[in-house]
């Protein structure tokens, strides 16, 4: 009951700050009630009264931490895979465009087989090949490099024990010097005066085998010593000398120290000074 204006006034005032209170209130259990997920209030309120209110900004952040370092980058990725799962689903719906990639994913498959059977033809045909040609190289080369290795053995005054064949990984065949250790030295880790000492041992290998079914031919080299030393010039005219023996051998040098070694081998050498001709 008011007496007066002023009152009622003022009791209307109260009663709208009563309402707006309660509806507050209200929006505030709702909130409440969604967070909990269906736990009624008496259950939220017993389940929190032994809970210290001062540790729940800490225990806040904790959480509000995890949910973007743990939680978002795994939501992330199920979003993600969410979406590639829908995309394919989309190109599973038996439209024209599942028939088309299922169409090039055959042909594709087609031109894959294909490859991989011409594939295996060439390369079991290049083994045979190899095999044929390991094969060969046994009974025709074996001999003359098993020969070219003594020369290259003499000429190189034992540095060298033999020669030997080997493949690279493109099935080429390659020559190497075999060292007593047993090292073996490729071509092309050899010096220059080596490779040259190799190259006259190939020569003479190659010549004795074939006079041993021809008539013998001269052997002609041109200033073959110019890269051995002392040592090996004298071992390679030595050898010369010998092959001499079974045929006509002809140097030509510019060195005079070539020359005077030759001079002193056994057996017939002449020696022809083709400047002093002129």
């Amino acid at each position: 009951k008011c007496d007066s204006r002023g009152q009622l006034v003022a009791a209307q005032r109260r009663s709208d700050l009563y309402l707006g209170i309660r509806a507050s209130i209200a929006a505030l259990e709702e909130q409440i009630l969604e967070a909990g997920e269906g736990a009624s209030m008496a259950v939220l309120e017993a389940e929190s009264s032994g809970i210290d209110p001062d540790t729940l900004p800490v225990r806040i952040r904790e959480l509000s931490s995890r949910i973007d370092n743990e939680l978002e980058p795994k939501r992330t990725v199920l979003a993600e895979r969410k979406g590639w799962q829908e995309k394919e689903l989309a190109l599973m719906d038996g439209s024209d465009r599942a028939a088309m990639f299922a169409d090039q994913a055959q042909a594709m498959l087609a031109v894959i087989r294909a490859d991989a059977e011409r594939y295996v033809r060439v390369k079991l045909a290049g083994r045979i090949l190899r095999d044929q040609i390991e094969q060969y190289r046994k009974q025709n080369q074996g001999p003359l490099v098993r020969r070219a290795g003594q020369y290259f053995a003499m000429l190189t005054l034992g540095s060298f024990n033999d020669l030997t064949t080997d493949f690279n990984e493109q099935d080429e065949p390659l020559l190497a010097g075999i060292r007593a250790s047993g090292e073996k030295v490729y071509v092309t880790g050899m010096s220059t005066g080596t490779r040259d000492q190799l190259y006259l041992a190939l020569r003479l290998a190659s010549l004795e085998k074939y006079m041993e079914s021809s008539e013998p031919m001269p052997f002609i080299v041109d200033d073959v010593l110019v890269h051995f030393d002392d040592e090996r010039s004298l071992a390679a005219l030595k050898t010369l000398s010998v092959l001499a023996e079974k045929t006509q051998v002809i140097l030509f040098t510019h060195h005079s120290q070539a020359v005077a070694q030759a001079r002193q081998l056994p057996g017939r050498v002449r020696v022809h000074m083709l400047g002093a001709a002129l």
